[in-house]
């Protein structure tokens, strides 16, 4: 989902009735219980200012911000809020000293007991959620949650999770889904491997598509490496991997201005996301593919607190993804060759985007690189970060066709819910037994 121009509604309800203010007799001892899969959420480490920013100017996104609590209201002045076509009811409400409004809703039962000071087994009643707050006026405090929007004086967000020390990092799995033609469940693989998929040919009847499915684990060392293999082949250099050297920010921009391609690997902060369309300027970039120079789609572009001007090609399907998702604030490893200036702008054509600061929130170490063909010999179609990616893969039985293939990496973790009640028998009719 784009992280712009998303609408969102946020109600404020009065006649409120908690789902979970009860009694704790009203608890059952024991109550069968399932596992559910929730998708983890890739937070944006960012400061408050940067939040409050990107509340103002509409943009959605998923953030981790250190700011100071400010003070807390039960009941909150908004009792229900919409996100992504999901309704939340807010049992708690606290402002931050960047004068950021946050909602906790009844999900983010972890957020409401530590804000609370209450243990796991204490009943989240009305009376316990009126209670006395834990936190103090100027206490910091870690914040990870949804950017909602404003709503009159307030900068609005939706709360997951909140830490008042030493952030517990959650425990996730990865794997990778894959949806294909004409089937309505998606292949699920849990990890690294190689599997054939076959399905029947949109394009052709009669005939059957085979699909090539490589999932590799890599270190982040290793899939830099991997990122420099694919720009290399395509660029047709010998050895068919791209080498870059390291540089800081400010002397990037200088290569940058100069009419000279040098491959650069810096570290910035992002200021600016450029609104699409591009300008027409931007629209293009040259780019080496063996012995000739050719003019690439730019599909996104932002420009870096050392004035460089960075360009997204529209090559590499995990890059689009992850420049959909930008926000300014936060910091992001570039790799990539300088362009030489166009206007008042220093161009670099971007290679490979990584988020140093985006592995504080999980454990995981490692990354999947999934690679998807049709065919034995068919054009490959590379992913290596999370995302949801729709791709059209050459049919091999029609010539100019393609097939429409959707891959979704995705890093998830378990909860604990109560199981669905069985369905009771249908009564039966009169005179039958």
């Amino acid at each position: 989902m784009t992280k712009r121009g998303t609408a969102l509604v946020l109600a404020a309800v009065f006649a409120w009735a908690p789902a979970y203010c009860r009694g704790a007799g009203d608890e059952q001892a024991e109550k069968p219980v399932t596992k559910v899969k929730v998708t983890a959420k890739q937070y944006k480490a960012v400061r408050p200012l940067d939040v409050y920013r990107a509340v103002i100017q509409g943009t959605r996104a998923d953030v981790r911000f250190r700011d100071a609590f400010e003070a807390g209201r039960f009941p909150p002045g908004l009792r229900r809020a919409e996100l992504d076509d999901r309704e939340y009811r807010i049992a708690l409400e606290f402002r931050t000293a960047s004068n950021l409004s946050c909602l906790v809703p009844e999900s983010s039962t972890d957020a409401i007991r530590r804000l609370l000071g209450l243990s796991s087994q204490q009943p989240l009643t009305e009376q316990a959620l009126g209670g006395r707050w834990v936190v103090r006026p100027g206490q910091q405090m870690t914040v990870e949650g949804t950017i909602l929007g404003t709503r009159g004086t307030g900068r609005y967000i939706l709360v997951d999770y909140v830490a008042l020390g030493a952030r517990v990092a959650r425990s996730t799995r990865r794997e990778v889904q894959i949806l294909l033609p004409g089937r309505g469940e998606p292949a699920v693989f849990g990890g690294a491997g190689f599997e054939k998929l076959q399905f029947p040919c949109s394009r052709a009847q009669d005939k059957t598509e085979e699909l090539q499915v490589l999932i590799q684990e890599m270190t982040p060392e290793a899939a830099l490496t991997q990122a420099a293999r694919l720009a290399g082949t395509a660029e047709g250099l010998p050895g068919e991997l791209k080498t870059y050297g390291e540089y800081e920010a400010g002397t990037v921009y200088q290569h940058a201005g100069a009419d000279r391609a040098v491959n650069v690997d810096f570290t910035d902060e992002i200021v600016t996301v450029l609104s699409i369309p591009l300008p027409s300027s931007l629209r293009t970039a040259p780019s080496r593919r063996g012995e000739r120079v050719v003019q690439l789609p730019v599909t996104h572009a932002f420009e870096t607190a050392g004035r460089v001007t960075c360009l997204v090609p529209g090559m590499w399907p995990t890059l689009g993804v992850q420049a959909e998702r930008l926000i300014p604030g936060e910091t992001v490893r570039i790799r990539g060759t300088t362009l030489g200036a166009r206007g008042a702008r220093n161009r670099v054509l971007v290679d490979y985007l990584a988020f140093p600061a985006g592995d504080e929130t999980e454990t995981r170490g490692k990354s999947l690189w999934v690679a998807v063909w049709l065919g034995e010999k068919g054009p490959r179609a590379e992913m290596w970060d999370y995302g949801i990616y729709a791709q059209e893969l050459p049919c091999q039985h029609v010539p100019g066709r393609y097939e429409p293939i959707s891959v979704w990496i995705r890093e998830y973790h378990e909860i604990v819910v109560p199981a669905p009640k069985a369905a009771e028998p249908a009564p039966q009719p009169a005179g039958e037994k």
